[in-house]
């Protein structure tokens, strides 16, 4: 073992030799234990990393040292290493904090075989025995531990726990015969009698000894004791002391102690007995205890906590020093427990892949160190559904924990995922994707196969060896949109015209739907550019649409058409296929191009592919009427010709008309453009529509009467309600949206007034009804009679 952890190779220890430079030195193993250095007379072999008797003298040894040194550290006991002859004193007086540091002062002292003076271990709280002076033989006395009328060669005071004076080689010390040296043992309250009585009768030693072993028992009898597991429980149950023990019992003490690994091959000692007064000092471990006055019998449910492993004893009190009794000690393991959800999911905003997303989150607060993986959920939304939570917010408090309330594991122990019908994708990744446990841990993961523009939501599981976590609250998303609205396989096949319509020749379009659209895909928009001069498009405009283009609108297909541009746009097209019209020409042969673009969730595409095409020219004149009459005829063509003229006149000022529409149609767009990004904030940031509900009014209930003041979108009016359920009526402020505010200035106001349907305070103005049919659009709200707060405070200034 290793630290008291069992390990199948003993683990190389790393040194700092100087500043920033650090080397490891190889470990061996020495009855059991990993050691940094095998102790005297022995070498480590380093090849089987183990300490192997030296064959010769070995290395590190030396004969002799100085004496007259106090040890109380492991850095004191590290001059004697080696050393066999101390000449002068030797003073032990070392706090143990675990087995490791004894083995090494073992290591350090073990090797001392004959002091001139004398030896005292005083103080030494976490000794059990005097075995770390294995192979002392000879006390010399020259210079001897003095007191009045008496000289002592040894001297043990004020040990703790120490159990017993004997070790390996005690029947082999001697101490000097030119004095009368004595044994002083003193204030040791665990000591056995039994040990001091060995010493006088096996060594012939004058023993002087003095409150000593007044808690220790030397021989205590075994209670048989079994463990049982309750639905709540760990109940602990023990056999009572014998009849004849029974006068003397003053109760049961509960020690038990925890430590941090799960297994259950603890080598225990049964002779680890127990300090009220110094509870840590006993051993290695750190035992605590609880008073079971005669019960025999104690719940485990407050030491034994999940995920932990915990030793426990049961040890009877006598007002006898010489009587004991204790159980084995049992070990006890806790439950391993499911971690609590992760928490705090959030989407990295800066990533804008279509087809993935970085997701962040904290490691969940309960059993963190034990998570081996996590599970990632993302399931895709429907349509209609909306996205209530934005990328950057935190996971909102769902019946005061941040897990979902669903089902937790299977009854065979495997992890639940989802109830989803709809999962898009299933990762699990490992628990290295997280900086650090607990609290300010932060882990980082790419949930990748998504699909374009689509909403989302995710969830995740943390997972251990007792199974899955609850689900964390949802995170709700969309992905970026891509390039990929574009149709493919565009098919165009003229037929020759008819003779119902002989102006015209028919056109089959036929194209195929994009593979992955930006979300659902409306409708398409076709534009037909053809190439006709002004005269000729003057010619056929009122024949395409008053007679040839309206015979097609069953097709949902609204037609616009552009004599300037020289385009005809069909809109709102459901299909992948149309039989489109082609005018004729007279006197010539003119082409056409045919462009398709997609209108889905994400908007309008660009203008993607396109069709070349012709069509033959027509060497008659328009439709005539029924009757024939050449004189109609005459005069319908001299007035034809008039309205010709009158036509080219007003395209011209048409024209005019449109080009300076056009350009204050750009500066609006650009200006509204600039208001919606500077309105938008966040990542994925999605302005929705407003709905009219029960807070509409009716314009004409509210009379404006004078100007308040300005806010952030417009002016504020006192004005007047006219509710049909009071007689007079209620003065009120009105906020108004400025004229010529763009679409997303008006959902911004419009937001902001929902928001205040939901505050129900005495402290903040309330709202009464908002317009939002026609312009300006109006909220009306609670009025202030008081005016403004600052000017207010302001007036009373002097008066303060």
């Amino acid at each position: 073992h290793a630290s008291w952890r069992c390990v199948d190779v003993c683990p190389d220890r790393e040194m700092i030799v100087a500043p920033h430079v650090r080397k490891t030195r190889p470990t061996a193993v020495f009855n059991g234990a990993c050691v940094d250095e095998c102790p005297l007379n022995f070498t480590m072999d380093m090849e089987t990393r183990t300490c192997i008797p030296c064959r010769d003298t070995c290395e590190k040894s030396k004969s002799r040292c100085g004496g007259g040194v106090v040890v109380r550290s492991l850095k004191d006991a590290e001059q004697f290493y080696g050393c066999k002859h101390v000449q002068g004193s030797l003073t032990i007086s070392v706090f143990f904090r675990d087995a490791r540091e004894y083995e090494l002062l073992k290591m350090y002292l073990g090797g001392i075989e004959r002091v001139d003076d004398y030896v005292e271990v005083n103080g030494c709280t976490g000794i059990q025995s005097l075995n770390f002076l294995q192979n002392l033989t000879r006390i010399e006395g020259i210079n001897p531990w003095k007191a009045p009328n008496f000289y002592y060669g040894l001297v043990v005071t004020n040990n703790h726990n120490l159990r017993y004076l004997s070790w390996d080689r005690q029947k082999n010390l001697t101490l000097g015969a030119g004095i009368n040296l004595k044994v002083l043992v003193m204030q040791n309250p665990w000591l056995c009698f039994n040990d001091l009585e060995q010493l006088r009768r096996d060594l012939r030693w004058t023993v002087h000894d003095w409150n000593n072993g007044y808690r220790g028992t030397c021989h205590p009898i075994d209670l048989n004791a079994s463990i049982s597991h309750a639905v709540d429980c760990r109940n602990m149950q023990w056999d009572p002391v014998p009849e004849t023990m029974q006068q003397h019992l003053i109760g049961y003490n509960l020690l038990w102690t925890s430590f941090d690994f799960k297994g259950d091959d603890f080598a225990f000692s049964e002779d680890e007995e127990f300090d009220e007064q110094n509870p840590g000092s006993c051993t290695s471990l750190m035992w605590k205890f609880e008073s079971m006055d005669n019960r025999t019998e104690a719940c485990l449910a407050a030491m034994v906590k999940p995920w932990t492993t915990v030793a426990v004893q049961i040890r009877a009190r006598f007002s006898q020093p010489n009587m004991g009794a204790r159980t084995k000690v049992m070990v006890v393991h806790g439950k391993n427990l499911v971690p609590s959800c992760p928490t705090v999911v959030r989407r990295k905003c800066a990533d804008s892949s279509p087809y993935s997303v970085t997701v962040m989150w904290s490691p969940p607060t309960d059993y963190s160190d034990t998570v081996t993986d996590y599970i990632i959920i993302a399931v895709e939304m429907g349509t209609g559904d909306s996205l209530p939570v934005p990328c950057t917010a935190a996971a909102v408090m769902v019946n005061g924990s941040y897990c979902q309330a669903d089902a937790m594991n299977r009854t065979d122990g495997t992890c639940f995922v989802s109830n989803a019908p709809n999962i898009a994708r299933n990762v699990t990744v490992s628990k290295d994707v997280c900086s650090r446990v607990g609290d300010g841990g932060v882990c980082e993961a790419v949930v990748d196969g998504l699909t374009n523009f689509r909403k989302y939501y995710i969830e995740i599981r943390a997972r251990n060896a007792g199974g899955c976590s609850l689900l964390s609250h949802p995170l709700y998303f969309r992905t970026a949109k891509a390039h990929t609205d574009i149709v493919s396989n565009l098919s165009v096949v003229v037929h020759n015209a008819t003779e119902s319509m002989p102006f015209a020749q028919m056109a089959h379009v036929e194209w195929q739907p994009p593979k992955m659209p930006n979300g659902v895909v409306h409708s398409y928009q076709l534009r037909l550019e053809y190439n006709i001069t002004v005269e000729e498009g003057s010619a056929v405009s009122s024949y395409v649409v008053e007679q040839i283009y309206p015979r097609y609108n069953a097709y949902d297909c609204s037609y616009k058409l552009g004599m300037v541009d020289k385009f005809i746009m069909c809109q709102g097209i459901t299909k992948t296929s149309l039989d489109l019209p082609l005018f004729r020409v007279f006197g010539r042969r003119h082409e056409f191009i045919i462009q398709i673009r997609v209108l889905s969730d994400a908007g309008l595409s660009n203008m993607t592919v396109e069709a070349e095409l012709s069509v033959d020219p027509v060497y008659s004149a328009l439709p005539t009427s029924e009757d024939g009459n050449t004189t109609a005829i005459i005069a319908s063509t001299i007035v034809v010709c008039i309205v010709l003229m009158l036509v080219v006149v007003g395209l011209l000022l048409h024209v005019t008309r449109l080009h300076k529409r056009k350009r204050q149609l750009r500066r609006s767009l650009k200006h509204q453009m600039k208001l919606s990004v500077s309105r938008s904030s966040g990542c994925n940031a999605i302005i929705p529509r407003y709905e009219r509900d029960e807070w509409e009014i009716d314009r004409d209930h509210l009379v404006l009467e004078k100007e308040l003041g300005k806010g952030a979108f417009g002016l504020v009016f006192l004005g007047k309600w006219y509710r049909r359920s009071d007689k007079e009526p209620v003065e009120v402020a009105v906020k108004t949206l400025a004229d010529g505010a763009s679409y997303v200035e008006r959902m911004t106001f419009l937001r902001e007034a929902s928001i205040m349907k939901q505050i129900h305070s005495e402290d903040i103005v309330k709202l009464l009804g908002i317009v939002s049919v026609g312009s300006p659009v109006l909220v009306a709200m609670e009025l202030m009679s008081g005016g403004d707060l600052k000017q207010y405070l302001q007036s009373l200034r002097s008066e303060v």
